[in-house]
Formats: structure tokens, C-alpha cells, sequence
């Protein structure tokens, strides 16, 4: 173990900097990191100190993306943006919002589709669409169940051996 990287205590390694050890094991993917340091951390028995970067996606970001990140905001596993794709939206995505992004998810695949087709200049992390209609209120209790369905799902495979 490099000492700038990891300190020990007990039996648990601890991380002092995510990207450095990203860099020093040789992923420079946005999306594979956050797996390959899970898997990476599960075998040498680190503790993760890791949060994955969640941008959810709807239209207006009035009702859906909100609602997401509510319910996600304390959530110690990850940490939370929303935004939308159209002109008008109260929040609307920008480039700053996809760099900082480790994951993208959004709401149906016409938000994947202009995302890709608007920042194709980019390098994006993964997108996955959650397939949620804009069909509930900010924080409906249908709508919450939804999201945290497909979220955790999601988490859970990101995350799985």
C-alpha cells in the first residue's frame, strides 16, 4: 500500500484521495472507477470513503429530478444534483453538472437522447434511464417509491461483486 494513499488502523485501510488512487491503479473512466475501487477496496479490505456524484434528469426539474434528490440528499452513499433538459426548467443542466457527474439518471430515454445529442462534445459518465412518466407531483408517494426502486437497484449494481 502507498502510505500518501491509505492509513491503517485496526485491520481497515482508510483512503486519503479517490482520484490519486484512481490514477496510481490506472482508471481514468468516470464510470468504471467507482466499481473498480468497490471491488478494489472489498478485496484489499479498505473502508469506503466514497460517495458517487448522482445527477437525476426529468424535463422542468419541477416534480421528478426534485423529487430524487430529496430523497437522496442525506443519503451517505452518494451525492446529489438535479436538473432539467428543457429551456425552461427551473434548473436547467449544464456542463458543470455533467463533469461533476459520476452517473447520470434520468427520468425517460428523450433526456438521455438530448443529453448525448447537446453535450456529445463531452466525455459523459453512464446514463440510465429510469423510465418514470411525468405522470406525479413533487414528492407522491408513488413517485417516491419509483425512484427509490430504481435507484436502489441501480446502487446495487454499482456496488455488487
Amino acid at each position: 500500500m502507498h502510505n500518501d494513499l491509505f492509513w491503517k488502523e485496526s485491520q481497515n485501510y482508510y483512503l486519503h484521495s479517490l482520484p490519486l488512487f484512481l490514477f496510481l491503479i490506472g482508471y481514468d473512466s468516470k464510470v468504471e472507477a467507482p466499481r473498480s475501487f468497490i471491488l478494489y477496496c472489498k478485496k484489499y479490505n479498505c473502508k469506503l470513503i466514497l460517495t458517487l456524484n448522482l445527477l437525476f434528469v426529468c424535463s422542468q426539474n419541477k416534480w421528478r429530478s426534485p423529487t430524487a434528490e430529496t430523497i437522496y440528499r442525506n443519503d451517505s452513499r452518494v451525492k446529489v444534483r438535479s436538473g432539467g433538459t428543457n429551456s425552461g426548467a427551473r434548473k436547467r443542466i449544464s456542463e458543470p453538472d455533467l463533469n461533476w457527474a459520476d452517473l447520470i439518471l434520468v427520468m425517460e430515454n428523450k433526456h438521455k437522447k438530448e443529453i448525448v445529442s447537446q453535450y456529445r462534445y463531452l466525455n459523459l459518465p453512464k446514463i440510465m434511464v429510469l423510465d418514470i412518466p411525468d405522470d406525479y407531483q413533487y414528492m407522491s408517494e408513488e413517485l417516491i417509491e419509483m425512484i427509490k426502486i430504481s435507484t436502489e437497484e441501480i446502487l446495487r449494481l454499482i456496488t455488487s461483486d
